[in-house]
This record gives structure tokens, sequence and C-alpha cells, in this order.
């Protein structure tokens, strides 16, 4: 987005690129939203598929990063006026909606940086689009880097790393994410216990709500967002609205269709990932 010389892009998980008419661009879309200046693309994804909650005394979370674990989401995705859709997501949308199929799934392990992450592939309408590298801590689920897939693949740092999910779970607790030096502010609060239906089935699920702030004054962008996460399976629903000067810019909802869980023989080279 460009507003008052600064360039502001967000990207969420299963994200489709969208150009205000007013030769404003922007990119939006759902799980776990990647808020980013694009001339500091280090500004991480916020929530992911799959976060667990901690089983009973590890002090920790518990989160799928088995080999060959899969989420399969539909995403509906509207758009505010005056906003389109970039080139490719127009040939899949209906006017400014479009639904489709987003599929993540853990790929591999690698280390960098003295550190061990799963590798989670994402994609949408069956095409590579986001990798991400995941690691658990004491303190949750640590973001290494990312690598987004337009034309060509853009490969996005941490520093510092970004909790995405903290492994305090209990309704009220909150925590913020800001990377230095840059006009992006993100706050998460765990909400509490809440019911969801989604084509999977129905949930009793723990609500965690998170709101970015990208910019200053009346350039700034504001996504607000709400997941349903459901301990054992992970986010079963997210809820994703964007707006700037109370201008809705795009709204995003993410659903599981399936969650598949690797036998025990693949399932063990992914628990690398995991710092206690």
């Amino acid at each position: 987005m460009m507003r008052d010389g600064v360039e502001i892009g967000i990207v969420e998980r299963g994200r489709t690129d969208i150009h205000l008419t007013d030769n404003t661009n922007m990119r939006t879309a759902p799980v776990g939203i990647l808020a980013r200046m694009k001339f500091l693309r280090w500004v991480g994804v916020l929530v992911c598929a799959g976060c667990l909650a901690a089983p009973a005394g590890s002090g920790g979370l518990d989160y799928p990063l088995a080999l060959k674990t899969r989420w399969t989401y539909h995403l509906h995705h509207v758009l505010g006026e005056g906003v389109r859709f970039g080139p490719d997501d127009a040939k899949l949308a209906k006017g400014k909606v479009l639904d489709t199929t987003l599929v993540a799934e853990v790929m591999g392990v690698d280390t960098f940086g003295g550190r061990t992450y799963s590798r989670v592939e994402n994609r949408r309408s069956g095409k590579r689009w986001l990798v991400e590298w995941l690691r658990l801590t004491a303190d949750g689920l640590m973001v290494g880097k990312t690598m987004e897939y337009d034309q060509e693949s853009t490969t996005t740092e941490m520093k510092p790393e970004q909790r995405r999910i903290a492994a305090e779970l209990r309704g009220g607790y909150f925590w913020n994410w800001q990377p230095p030096n840059v006009p992006v502010r993100i706050q998460y609060d765990i909400v509490g216990p809440m019911v969801t239906q989604v084509p999977a089935g129905r949930f009793d699920a723990i609500q965690i709500r998170q709101h970015s702030t990208m910019g200053s004054g009346g350039s700034a962008v504001q996504v607000r967002q709400l997941s349903w996460f459901v301990p054992g399976v992970g986010i079963v629903k997210q809820d994703t609205e964007t707006d700037r000067q109370g201008r809705m810019l795009a709204h995003v909802v993410l659903t599981l269709e399936k969650f598949e869980k690797p036998s025990i023989e693949d399932a063990q080279p992914a628990q690398g990932a995991v710092d206690r």
C-alpha cells in the first residue's frame, strides 16, 4: 500500500493479491496473517494452522510438527468497494468473491542459525505459495523465516523470532510482537473457551484474538483476526477483517475441512524442531 511515502503489504496464509483502484496495492488473505512492510520483509506470520494446547504438566505447547501432518481448509474471501483481485486470483474469483482450497503440510526439518525448524509448505488452489519454518520452545511456537511465492520467491527472516502463539493459553493472557524500527505492532490475547462448527465437525475451541496496526496516522491499516484453536487438531476456523480509516478492504474466513495425522513411521523424523 502506498500512502505518505510508505508502501505496506498485508499477506496472510492463503493470501490473495489485491489492488485498490486508486493505485494503492495491497495483499491480504487468511490463516496466520503475515503483516509486513514490503521493503522490510521479515514481519512475521501471526497465527497458523495446527497450534495445539499444552498437555497437562508439559509447560509448553504440543504443536503437531510430525512429518506429513496435513490440514485442508476452505477459503472464502470477499473484497470491499474499490478493491480488486490481482491477475491470478481474478481468474478464480466471481466478482468480488473468491472461494478456493488451502492445504498446509509438514514436509521436513531444516537447521539454520544454530536452530532446528519444521518446514511447513502451504498450497493454495494446488500451487505452492508460502513456506514457513517453525519450532517449539518453552515460550510457545516460534517462526524463524518464511518464503513467499509470487512471480519469484521472497525469503523473510524473522529478527527477532516471532512468537506466533504463546505456551500460556488461559483466558486474559496477552502478548505483543513488534520488530525494531518498523511501524508495525501486533497484539494477541486469549479470549477463552468457545464452541464452533466447521465442515470438519463441531469443536470445543479456544478463541484467540489478534490486532495488528501497520503504518501510522491516516495511512494506518488495521487487521483484526479471531482464531478458533482446538487441542490436538489446530486452528479450525479463522475470521480476518482488514480496513483503513474505517473502510473495509477485505474479509476472509478460513474453515477446516479435513485434518490428517501421519503414520508413526512418517511422524518421527520431524520431531527435532522442538526446543524444550
